[in-house]
């Protein structure tokens, strides 16, 4: 009557795997993801992801700018709101061929982007990527709308949307987009 060695390291490998897997699961669902409050209030070069939580936010106030870095904001998946605000060093955003970009089937921004007066979100050309202020990819959204008073810009496209992306939110422009 021997034990067999190789059997119980077998179980208990398949019953740590299923416990490991079964919570990191729990911690990885969007469910109980914590929204994640973004302030910008100096000059920053690396790009900013919301949509680890469901209700992430940005806000660019102060003298702070997102610059030398594409794209500049990043929407992966459901997230609330870019705010912009008017931070007198140039472009707010100004990323190295994209400003914002909203990509992938599930992301939205719920909350919308609002673009406030003397503000710009710009995009400039980088080799082969089209120089965009916002971009919006195939089956992405920005529900909440875009309200700009600023200014949209890039040295291709000002706002660019992929087939079957959109702005369902509208675009409120008492700005300019170019």
């Amino acid at each position: 009557m021997g034990i067999n060695l190789l059997a119980s390291l077998s179980i208990l490998k398949s019953s740590t795997r299923a416990a490991l897997l079964g919570s990191t699961a729990l911690v990885a669902s969007a469910s109980g993801a914590h929204a994640i409050d973004y302030i910008v209030n100096t000059a920053e070069t690396s790009t900013f992801v919301l949509g680890s939580g469901t209700a992430d936010s940005l806000t660019i106030n102060g003298v702070g700018e997102i610059n030398d870095v594409s794209p500049g904001v990043a929407v992966i998946d459901l997230a609330d709101s870019i705010t912009v605000t008017d931070t007198v060093v140039g472009p707010e955003i100004d990323g190295d061929g994209v400003g914002i970009e909203v990509q992938g089937l599930t992301a939205d921004l719920t909350g919308g982007i609002s673009i406030a007066l003397d503000a710009m979100v710009a995009g400039t050309n980088l080799g082969s990527t089209a120089g965009t202020g916002i971009l919006v990819h195939t089956g992405a959204d920005i529900s909440g709308g875009v309200n700009n008073s600023g200014a949209i810009t890039g040295s291709d496209y000002g706002i660019n949307i992929d087939s079957s992306g959109s702005i369902s939110g509208g675009l409120d422009n008492s700005g300019t987009v170019f």
